[in-house]
């Protein structure tokens, strides 16, 4: 699964994305956390599946804007293998 980033970078010059996925047959949970910033606005995630029709995941994004404290969002569950991140709601 892959995660793009379409945030105003000169605002948000990181962004952090944490993916769990959960396969009780598979094994443990997974875990990865995505760094993005201008430039590297786009990074891929690999792991097994071990049922196509059972492929949701989790994810949580963090803002770190320039000169303010983060912006944390709620975890959000998906079925699409691609994530496009934007702004924050409020600002977007």
């Amino acid at each position: 699964m892959s995660v793009r980033a379409f945030v105003y970078f000169e605002r948000y010059p990181q962004v952090e994305v944490s993916l769990r996925y959960n396969d009780p047959e598979a094994g443990p949970v997974l875990t990865e956390t995505l760094r993005l910033k201008q430039g590297e606005n786009h990074k891929s995630w690999s792991f097994r599946i071990s049922d196509l029709a059972t492929h949701a995941f989790d994810y949580k994004v963090t803002y770190y804007p320039h000169g303010a404290e983060p912006i944390f969002r709620e975890w959000q569950t998906s079925n699409d293998l691609v994530v496009n991140i934007g702004d924050p709601p409020e600002l977007s």
